[in-house]
């Protein structure tokens, strides 16, 4: 899959599916908290409740972390992209509870395909 560049589009639809696909409840066991996703001018949710997943369109009635950034999401998922990195750059701007970035990160990892594999 090629990196995501700027004149790309990006629909809720594709990031409700992404996370919905990514989502995985054993790095989430005892997780309970919501994520609101600022990606450019699109905003989803995330809802995990101690292993499962609850995503919707739009802003999160009091969100425990808020998340502002761009395609960079992608390389962040991916550990292309450390936090503190995305920080750093600001690429990755947060709102709330900081400690909750990391376990976002892991539930929705992206695990990279390995050289060779069919695409």
């Amino acid at each position: 899959m090629r990196e995501p560049r700027d004149e790309d589009t990006l629909n809720t639809d594709s990031v409700l599916l992404g996370l919905r696909a990514l989502f995985r409840p054993a790095a989430a066991p005892g997780l309970t908290a919501g994520y609101e996703l600022r990606i450019r001018e699109l905003v989803v949710h995330a809802l995990i409740h101690e292993g499962t997943l609850q995503a919707g369109e739009g802003p999160l009635e009091d969100p425990d972390l808020v998340l502002e950034t761009d395609f960079s999401l992608r390389a962040l998922l991916t550990g292309e992209l450390s936090v503190d990195e995305a920080l750093e750059s600001g690429k990755l701007r947060l709102v709330g509870d900081r400690d909750l970035l990391e376990p976002f990160v892991e539930t929705f990892r992206i695990t990279p395909t390995p050289a060779g594999a069919a695409s």
